[in-house]
């Protein structure tokens, strides 16, 4: 029903709450918060329908967590640990438990940025800068953590990557030497094309 109503959803305090990502039915959002202790950067699920059901799915420690995508089935959060801006790790969480598994080493002076999970779940695209001095876009199996770059014959930036709902085409913005192209990746051919 459309009331016009507002309803808050987070505490209002000073807490900061953001990184709102929704799931794919549009059920349930995933969002970061400090609302714990002020600092801390703490990833909740919640149904906004029903603002009671909100729980904390992963504690952690520092303030550079986010959730960046959820798996089809929405058992699962791929969510990233931005250390700098040279370098971030991603962490699988398991939404029911919040058990986690790290799909990139801990250590590691790489970053992962944009992030989209594969439509049969087994696999994640994402921007890096692995072996590279741009932000290419990749393909990070989730089985054998094996990631395959797919924009090798582009020398720019990869900024931003969004999964067409069947999962067969992935759209992402290349940033070429200040302008931004539109180019559409076919994610069975694993081919691309620029738009425009």
């Amino acid at each position: 029903m459309h009331t016009g109503q507002t309803t808050l959803l987070t505490d209002g305090g000073r807490s900061q709450n953001r990184d709102v990502l929704w799931s794919r039915r549009g059920t349930r959002i995933a969002y970061s918060s400090t609302r714990r202790n002020r600092s801390d950067r703490d990833i909740y699920v919640m149904d906004p329908m029903m603002p009671t059901s909100d729980r904390r799915v992963l504690q952690v420690t520092g303030g550079g967590w986010q959730p960046l995508a959820w798996s089809p089935d929405e058992s699962k959060l791929l969510v990233q640990e931005e250390v700098s801006v040279a370098q971030s790790r991603l962490v699988l969480v398991d939404v029911a438990t919040g058990d986690t598994t790290a799909l990139t080493p801990r250590d590691e002076p790489v970053a992962y940025w944009a992030a989209a999970m594969s439509a049969d779940g087994r696999g994640v695209y994402v921007t890096t800068n692995k072996d590279s001095e741009y932000q290419r876009l990749a393909y990070l199996d989730l089985a054998t953590r094996a990631l395959t770059p797919l924009t090798v014959d582009i020398p720019w930036d990869i900024d931003r990557i969004e999964l067409s709902h069947d999962g067969r085409t992935l759209a992402f913005v290349a940033n070429e030497a200040g302008v931004s192209t539109l180019h559409l990746l076919d994610t069975a051919a694993r081919t691309h094309r620029r738009v425009s």
